[in-house]
């Protein structure tokens, strides 16, 4: 159970997303979850959540990366 603030929430996910050209999926190491698939100027791209820091910069996270960080247990 989680009782704190949405800003809190938000934080749980702080340095564990990242955006990984899907022709650099295999480089994500440890435990991960692709959440999402978008495509960006005819690339794709997977929004990736991982609990070890990864050799790609990170992404500013968003109230559903936290909530599915404490779901998947990357918290």
């Amino acid at each position: 159970m989680f009782n704190g603030s949405c800003v809190e929430l938000k934080n749980i996910a702080l340095n564990k997303v990242y955006q990984v050209k899907e022709t650099d999926l295999s480089s994500i190491a440890g435990d991960n979850f692709c959440l999402k698939i978008k495509e960006i100027g005819g690339e794709v791209y997977h929004r990736v959540l991982a609990q070890d820091k990864q050799a790609f910069s990170s992404e500013e996270p968003s109230l559903e990366d936290g909530y599915i960080c404490l779901v998947r247990g990357l918290a």
